[in-house]
């Protein structure tokens, strides 16, 4: 199934839309795909694109504050199944959108979904849902409209409103951008700021992130009124999430009215090519609160703990680290190793 467009047109698709239940599955090799040859175009200071200017695939999407269910699933299962948003248009694949917007999407054994950025649980009261097991996300480029013209696209969960991303069973994701700012976050977004947002990272799963200034933000993004709560699990042996590139980081708790925490299980790495900052970014405390517990590996140049910030658990730090707030060895009793000043 093939939607395209040309120029000076970007597609639309809904799945469950306003007081709707609609569901789609791909499935044995099947594919959808969502293309356009437009050009996006920057929309600087804005929430969001002009009109018509952005291929977007909805799942879950309630416009308005009504009342009425509004549910969406999308199922990709099978190899060589895919779900594709793709051409020189921006690409977003919303999942959960809306006051009372639910959505479900499901990739499963072998199955792939692609696009810009994929963002889960968009605007407060929306839900949205992501379940990968033995299949592959595939997400990133550079962004040319709307808001964020010139940076790198990503995943984002938890943007206002309830985002849950599960990756397992050795599922494979990965965020790429040549632009800056490519990034994996949890309650992350200066459009949607706020929300809640759960990523689990398990049985042996990988997360990459990459490019100049990539990062991985968990209770990164919040407004005076919206907080924003954020969660990284990972678990089982060779589960990891990686920041790589110049200046690459993961932050946690990474501004005033967010809190994050990071469970790094025994036998997972949380990696970074820069910094791990817990309540610290490059510019100082954050104030915010950040907990990072590592009962696995932890590989960084510099983590550096925030004012507010906690580290514990009896795995391994390989990294220099400065403290400004608490750092708890052990798990009462218990052994965390630092290699490192």
């Amino acid at each position: 199934l093939v939607v395209t467009a040309g120029s000076g047109l970007a597609p639309y698709v809904g799945i469950g839309r306003s007081g709707g239940n609609g569901e789609l599955t791909v499935s044995a090799g099947g594919r959808v795909e969502v293309t356009s040859t437009h050009v996006s175009v920057p929309n600087p200071g804005s929430t969001g694109y002009l009109p018509g200017d952005v291929t977007l695939l909805e799942v879950g999407r309630r416009i308005g504050t009504g009342t009425e269910a509004t549910t969406g699933t999308v199922t990709v299962t099978g190899a060589g199944s895919r779900l594709s948003l793709g051409g020189t248009a921006d690409s977003l694949l919303f999942v959960g959108r809306g006051t009372n917007g639910t959505g479900t999407l499901n990739v499963l054994a072998g199955g792939e979904a692609s696009a810009r950025s994929l963002l889960i649980g968009q605007e407060a009261g929306a839900t949205g849902t992501v379940n990968v097991n033995a299949a592959r996300l595939t997400f990133g480029g550079e962004l040319t409209g709307g808001p964020g013209a010139g940076q790198g696209g990503g995943i984002g969960v938890g943007r206002g409103g309830s985002g849950t991303l599960n990756i397992g069973n050795g599922s494979v994701v990965t965020i790429s951008a040549n632009a800056p700012g490519a990034a994996l976050g949890a309650a992350a977004s200066t459009t949607a700021p706020g929300g809640n947002g759960i990523i689990n990272v398990s049985g042996g799963s990988t997360v990459t992130v990459s490019g100049p200034d990539a990062a991985v933000g968990i209770g990164r993004q919040s407004s005076a009124t919206d907080a924003g709560t954020g969660l990284l699990t990972l678990s089982g042996a060779g589960s990891s999430v990686s920041a790589v590139g110049t200046n690459a980081q993961v932050l946690i708790g990474g501004m005033a009215n967010t809190s994050g925490t990071v469970i790094v299980g025994a036998g997972s790495m949380l990696n970074a090519a820069s910094q791990v900052g817990v309540a610290y970014d490059s510019s100082g405390n954050t104030a915010g609160t950040g907990v990072l517990i590592v009962n696995g590996t932890v590989n960084t140049n510099n983590l550096i703990i925030g004012t507010l910030g906690i580290v514990g658990g009896v795995g391994t730090v390989n990294a220099n680290v400065t403290n400004f707030g608490l750092l708890s060895p052990g798990l009462s009793p218990g052994r965390l190793t630092i290699n490192g000043a």
